[in-house]
């Protein structure tokens, strides 16, 4: 738990070398091949101790056992560790936090990686989804005392962009909002890199237990030609 904690710190201060780094000369992608589901599932295993202590149930959810593909590891990780801690900050204590992976094609037949990251907080209104992403905006929320920078989600929305991807918020209904991170897919053809971080289901959903696909909004605001993750089977029950 010492460790994690420290590399949850360590994570934020390297967040704020990274804001001023994009103001001096900008942000670059240093990419490499590896199984991304395996890398996202480890970041969530990350919140385990977060997730016991306020009692918020954390899930980690795949359509796909893995997916070998090019990416910045540090860039994702910073990505997915702004998104799971926004989660875990605006869920109160007995609400859930759920993750869930999937591989989409958009209206090209490109393949996009799809990440949701839903929590059952108390959402943001309609006013704010267009703003949030903008650089020290920080939502109003009467009676909720939530210190913040205004720099997380900015640094989300540049990351995600450098991947040549797109994120958006929308409600979770009845409560809370849902972030999706659209991703196009590259591979290097590194097959000796690919096959090393490889996966099976079975692994993937031992770490974090899975009950069933995550619930998300029946309608989304992108295009895809395959189900969702709420649309398909549930898995059966890890261990």
């Amino acid at each position: 738990m010492v460790q994690r904690n420290a590399t949850r710190l360590l994570n934020l201060v390297n967040q704020l070398l990274d804001f001023r780094k994009s103001d001096v000369s900008g942000h670059h992608l240093s990419m490499s091949d590896g199984d991304i589901i395996s890398y996202i599932n480890n970041l969530c295993t990350s919140f385990t101790s977060l997730s016991e202590k306020k009692d918020v149930h954390l899930t980690f959810y795949s359509a796909i056992p893995s997916l070998n593909m090019s990416f910045d590891e540090d860039k994702i990780g910073k990505v997915m560790m702004n998104l799971l801690s926004n989660a875990f900050k605006f869920t109160p204590d007995g609400g859930r936090v759920d993750v869930a992976v999937d591989l989409i094609k958009d209206l090209e037949h490109q393949e996009i990686l799809e990440i949701k990251v839903a929590d059952t907080g108390i959402g943001i209104k309609e006013e704010d989804k267009e703003r949030i992403f903008e650089r020290f905006y920080q939502v109003d929320n009467p009676g909720i005392d939530i210190s913040g920078s205004g720099v997380g989600l900015n640094i989300v929305r540049d990351f995600v962009t450098l991947h040549g991807g797109t994120v958006k918020v929308m409600d979770n209904a009845p409560t809370g909002c849902v972030f999706v991170v659209h991703i196009p897919v590259r591979r290097s053809g590194n097959k000796a890199v690919e096959m090393e971080q490889v996966h099976t289901a079975e692994e993937l959903t031992a770490e974090i237990p899975v009950t069933a696909a995550p619930k998300f909004p029946a309608k989304s605001e992108f295009p895809a030609a395959s189900k969702s993750p709420a649309e398909r089977e549930p898995e059966p029950e890890a261990g």
